[in-house]
């Protein structure tokens, strides 16, 4: 009898043992996943950095953020679409959407500064500026086609609606007809 217990306490103990090196090896394998690299193209970069830098989580319609390289870091383009909530024109919170655009537009400005400067950043989009690398695209999020209400370029905060359609042409040349509006 005690030979039986014996070798069925050798059987559970080398199981136990081949069972404990099966998990270290799999915790092995999870682990060396996590060490191998893999290549982000900038232009991925630059847009998920931007993106999770930029989200604001508390709106109910998201801004969209693209990156469009244009051939070269010094002609590449942030492109931001933020939709925004229009009120009527007869509202007392018309009269200050021009200067609640404005701030959003600024403090949009400085934290895409603050990212520039960042060492990952300037790595990888060396020589950027806001004032030749932003552009923030403010539409109507009410509006079938998501009409144009502001628009922040050069550093240049454009809210009347004939200065409007000039500078849309621009910004159209520099980001494509994918982003535009948001697409």
């Amino acid at each position: 009898m005690f030979k039986n217990n014996s070798a069925k306490l050798l059987i559970a103990a080398l199981s136990l043992v081949i069972f404990s090196h099966s998990i270290e090896e799999a915790k092995a394998e999870e682990s060396d996943w996590s060490k191998e690299e893999t290549r982000l193209t900038r232009e991925d970069f630059i847009r998920l950095y931007f993106a999770c830098h930029l989200e604001n989580y508390q709106t109910t319609e998201k801004l969209k953020t693209y990156f469009i390289p244009n051939g070269s870091p010094g002609a590449a383009v942030l492109y931001l679409v933020k939709p925004v909530v229009v009120p009527e024109s007869d509202l007392p919170t018309r009269a200050d959407l021009e200067g609640s655009l404005k701030q959003k537009a600024l403090l949009y400005r400085s934290h895409v500064d603050q990212v520039l400067k960042d060492p990952s950043m300037k790595k990888r989009w060396p020589d950027a500026t806001p004032k030749n690398n932003l552009i923030i695209h403010f539409v109507d999020s009410h509006a079938p086609k998501k009409k144009t209400v502001a628009l922040f370029v050069g550093d240049k905060f454009v809210f009347d609606q004939d200065q409007i359609k000039t500078a849309l042409e621009q910004v159209k040349k520099r980001v494509g007809e994918t982003a535009f509006y948001g697409k």
